[in-house]
């Protein structure tokens, strides 16, 4: 796919503005040379063209029949992080997820903002006009969180499309969202190193359980206290912030650790092609009789350092961190753009260089 392609994000707080398309600022996101597109995070074309339910023959789920498109990125609602607590009081506390083995893992106060929040978010929309299709990072909070996005939906009367059961990869997704729900590499995390998450922990959230014990005759301790002690030093006050500010140190106490520059380069921007091709198969096939909404769930860390990147200096300068259930929206333009708007700071036409 051309990467010169424009992309436009408009992010959530509700309907679009009108505006001078002028005037709105253009972002170009250089492609970094040494990223390999073939690198396990990244998917061929093919495979991102399946996961949107738009490969060749598929004629049930999106973008055979458009109006209007959007795409609506939202991060999960609040957690206890009991899966990752799991794995860190284990045998193996430096292990992976287990995706398709994971428990339900929203706090109460989470479970509340996901249902304040979806009615805030449907409350844009007409039932009559709009219809959803939903994605979801693999990560179990998201799950959660995505579940109760679409119980909103079915009470308002919403059409949700339905996926390919054969394609829903994820056991949970398919537990909690039948064939309304599936999971998207690029929404999530890829965690191969649990413990490497809570590590970002600031000081009053840091677990005291973790399993050292089973990591006697390693040096892992010894870099984990190394990390923490960087941290001690400039904790930044949340999880975001201290993983936005250190995680390139980090990765050389653990050169498998991930940064935000990682998550920009591998998540974030792998997104934007997503979505320009599925508005681009959208904006073709006009024989629909009703708006696509694409509403993916995923993380913080993988829209943190292009929130950061664009949109700081309009914050007054302070780090941005997404509320839990906040929104980024993807429109397109007239010119076949994709733009950026976030909170109430102006809409950006985003470019992805070569």
């Amino acid at each position: 796919m051309d990467e010169s392609k424009m992309f436009e994000s408009v992010a959530m707080n509700h309907q679009k503005k009108e505006s001078d398309e002028n005037s709105i600022e253009k972002i170009k996101l250089e492609h970094n040379p040494e990223q390999n597109e073939n690198d396990g995070e990244y998917w061929d074309l093919e495979e991102v063209k399946d996961d949107l339910g738009i490969s060749n023959g598929n004629k049930e789920l999106i973008l055979e029949r458009p109006t209007d498109f959007s795409v609506h990125m939202i991060r999960h609602s609040a957690s206890s992080y009991k899966n990752y607590a799991d794995i860190e009081k284990s045998n193996n506390p430096t292990g992976p997820m287990d995706y398709n083995n994971q428990g339900f893992d929203l706090t109460e106060q989470g479970i509340e903002i996901a249902k304040e929040e979806a009615k805030k978010f449907f409350d844009q929309f007409d039932s009559k006009k709009d219809s959803f299709i939903f994605f979801s990072s693999e990560e179990e909070r998201c799950l959660d969180t995505t579940q109760f996005y679409i119980a909103e939906a079915h009470s308002r009367g919403f059409e949700i499309i339905s996926h390919d059961q054969s394609k829903i990869r994820n056991k949970r997704a398919e537990e909690l969202g039948g064939k309304e729900m599936r999971t998207v590499k690029n929404l999530g995390l890829n965690v191969d190193n649990t413990l490497l998450i809570g590590i970002y922990n600031p000081e009053k959230y840091l677990r005291t359980d973790i399993n050292w014990e089973s990591l006697a005759g390693t040096d892992v301790k010894k870099r984990w206290e190394k990390v923490r002690e960087i941290i001690a030093n400039d904790d930044r006050g949340s999880w975001w912030k201290n993983f936005y500010k250190h995680s390139a140190k980090v990765k050389e106490i653990f050169p498998e650790a991930t940064t935000a520059l990682d998550r920009y380069e591998k998540k974030f921007k792998n997104l934007l092609r997503l979505i320009e091709f599925a508005a681009k198969k959208n904006k073709e096939n006009n024989n629909g009789e009703k708006n696509i909404r694409v509403v993916g769930n995923s993380h913080v860390d993988v829209f943190g350092y292009f929130l950061n990147k664009n949109f700081q200096e309009e914050n007054g300068g302070e780090e941005i961190e997404m509320k839990n259930c906040e929104e980024i929206r993807f429109d397109v333009n007239d010119n076949g753009e994709l733009v950026v708007r976030y909170r109430d700071f102006s809409e950006k036409i985003i470019s992805l260089g070569k």
